[in-house]
């Protein structure tokens, strides 16, 4: 059990749009300066948070805690959010090991259909590049007290 091996985990779940715009919310409106078109970004129903929460809730990391030594480890994956909200194209755009690509990308699969992106009220196809952040701290031993 991860808490008896005494290694914390840190998901730092950081939201970085293919565009410049930092925010993933529904009122999410960019207007394009080359084209003048209105853009609306593709976003995970419930927002920034509840999309870092599913990340978070579904990352098994004990494989991982098992295999990489002590550090930060920030994946990257770039996927593509189709017409109908769907995750497709997944690929890793870092490759660090002991798993954690691979990880990250199950995870990413098992999203729920997001909202999709538009552009002039026509529903496009949306890439997205996600970094997931773990943190594995050294395993600390048992030292039992002689009373």
């Amino acid at each position: 059990m991860l808490k008896k091996r005494l290694c914390l985990f840190t998901a730092a779940v950081f939201c970085l749009l293919f565009r410049v715009s930092f925010a993933q919310t529904a009122d999410s409106v960019y207007i394009n300066p080359v084209t003048g078109k209105v853009e609306k970004d593709a976003y995970f129903k419930g927002g920034e948070k509840a999309w870092i929460r599913f990340i978070s809730n579904n990352l098994k990391i004990k494989k991982i805690y098992k295999t990489a030594p002590p550090g930060t480890y920030t994946a990257v994956v770039q996927f593509v959010i189709d017409y109908d909200g769907s995750i497709g194209e997944l690929e890793p755009l870092t490759d660090i090991g002991y798993g954690i690509e691979e990880e990250v990308m199950r995870v990413i699969k098992l999203s729920p259909p997001w909202i999709p992106a538009f552009q002039d009220d026509k529903k496009v196809k949306a890439y997205r590049r996600q970094p997931v952040t773990l943190t594995v701290y050294e395993k600390k031993s048992k030292v039992k007290s002689r009373q």
